[in-house]
């Protein structure tokens, strides 16, 4: 979990992978990096250290599709996630340990719902 004070930018000339790449290769836990397929390296490489860890905005955009498309089920994760962005909006202002209680109280007990939802739904 970053705690919201630091950010580091790298300029790379191109657009190669080899830029990120060098840059987090030896990133160890959770990377966020928006479900960009030129770096599943990081992820899937044998002596890989990393796992990604994606946004609520990608997964979300899946249920706004499907229920566009007439499935209406789709309604019920859609609710729960907007639960979890106003749980999120609780959280502005507040440190990383109060964020980490907050979520830990409020948001886990949604997740849990969700992933329950999911796995009974699922494929």
């Amino acid at each position: 979990m970053g705690d919201g004070q630091y950010v580091h930018f790298e300029y790379a000339p191109n657009e190669s992978r080899e830029g990120p790449l060098s840059l987090l290769r030896a990133r160890e836990g959770p990377l966020v990096v928006d479900a960009d397929t030129k770096l599943d390296s990081l992820f899937t490489a044998e002596d890989a250290k990393a796992y990604e860890v994606g946004c609520w905005m990608h997964g979300r955009r899946r249920f706004v599709e499907a229920l566009k498309g007439g499935e209406l089920m789709a309604a019920y994760p859609l609710d729960l996630i907007r639960q979890m962005y106003a749980i999120e909006e609780l959280a502005k202002g507040l440190g990383p340990d109060e964020v980490h209680a907050l979520r830990q109280l409020h948001t886990k007990p949604v997740m849990d719902v969700l992933w329950k939802w999911m796995v009974e739904k699922g494929p």
